[in-house]
């Protein structure tokens, strides 16, 4: 980590603002998780609102791809599921 920002200092291009190393270190080192338990999803419908607002209005993505998306995503979810790998072989008798 320090020669990374020892050399965007040196090159001049960058400007790099003084940071605790060790602080961004421990993020690698010790990252913050949850446990299982602390988890529960869901899978459902998507919330077409909520993701067009989030990736169009607030991070610049198309609205025709996200919409496109979203639209595959759903279709997706109504597909029949794929079969599991032991279907395609038989069982000696």
């Amino acid at each position: 980590i320090e020669s990374v920002f020892a050399a965007l200092r040196k090159d001049g291009k960058h400007v790099v603002p003084e940071v605790d190393l060790n602080e961004i270190r421990q993020l690698f080192v010790k990252p913050e998780v949850l446990s299982n338990s602390e988890i529960n999803l869901q899978w459902t419908s998507p919330d077409e609102d909520g993701l067009i607002d989030f990736l169009v209005k607030q991070n610049s993505f198309r609205e025709d791809t996200i919409r496109s998306g979203i639209k595959r995503m759903v279709s997706s979810r109504n597909a029949a599921s794929q079969a599991r790998l032991d279907t395609f072989f038989k069982k000696k008798p």
